[in-house]
């Protein structure tokens, strides 16, 4: 994932929309690969997995926005 982009909170602010990813620290004895994520399923594409994956990249866009705004010059967080 870009900069930004921590699948743990990724995984949390799915979980509203009754969506899980698996967070790539999942993965790791030492909790590296925050930036990283697993999506799981094993059934064809209907159209609530589609959604689904609509809603993880609609999330995901909007928490590399927050970051760089976060970032630019100017704004108070």
């Amino acid at each position: 994932m870009p900069a930004g982009v921590d699948c743990v909170r990724l995984n949390e602010r799915l979980a509203v929309s009754r969506i899980r990813i698996a967070p790539g620290s999942l993965f790791s004895a030492s909790g590296k690969y925050r930036h990283c994520l697993r999506l799981n399923y094993a059934s064809p594409m209907t159209a609530e997995v589609a959604e689904a994956i609509r809603v993880v990249g609609a999330t995901v866009t909007s928490m590399v926005a927050q970051a760089a705004a976060l970032q630019e010059p100017g704004v108070v967080s």
